[in-house]
């Protein structure tokens, strides 16, 4: 007899407080990626009149941009729901959660943010750098081949025609008044 009126008791208590009057969101995971893999996460909590969780609520998701995955669901026994949220595309998303019959509906920004850049190879063949993509031989491991070594007479005119480049162009930005001062400048820089 006890065992019937407690389980009349559980059943009565159960079921006075099936009206949901809250939809809760609560972010679990912000700032993830825009890579379409890292996910944002949310929370739905479904309770009723009383704040106790309400179980077996249809609850229908929908985002302005990405994916939300699932597209809906049912609360859990503790009134539930854990939803991901994905994009592309940096920048804010909003997230609305609204109750399958429709009389309520709650909305949340989420954040994505952008990759960083891939940073560029760098790759020093004598006295050149290149910067972007490498050749096979370059990814396989091996070295680029050194420049050749100067004799002392082309290393003179390699310095010659710098020097004459560098005043040419001084001359040119500055004027032919600024060549004396472009040749002092030789010796302090080049």
């Amino acid at each position: 007899m006890n065992k019937f009126l407690a389980g009349l008791k559980r059943l009565f208590n159960d079921s006075k407080d099936k009206t949901v009057t809250q939809l809760i969101l609560a972010v679990l995971r912000n700032g993830q990626p825009a890579d379409g893999t890292a996910a944002n996460s949310v929370q739905v909590n479904v309770a009723g009149s009383g704040g106790t969780p309400v179980a077996g609520v249809a609850v229908n998701f929908g985002v302005n941009a990405g994916t939300v995955t699932p597209a809906s669901a049912q609360t859990d026994t503790n009134g539930q729901v854990t939803v991901n949220v994905t994009n592309t595309a940096a920048g804010p998303v909003t997230f609305t959660a609204t109750l399958g019959d429709g009389t309520a509906s709650q909305s949340v920004n989420l954040e994505f943010v952008a990759l960083a850049a891939a940073p560029k190879p760098v790759v020093e063949v004598g006295n050149t750098t290149i910067v972007g993509t490498l050749d096979a031989a370059a990814i396989a491991g091996t070295k680029a081949p050194a420049a050749p070594a100067l004799s002392p007479l082309e290393k003179a005119r390699a310095d010659f025609e710098a020097f004459a480049a560098f005043v040419e162009h001084g001359v040119s930005v500055l004027g032919a008044d600024a060549e004396a001062d472009l040749v002092a400048l030789k010796g302090k820089y080049l």
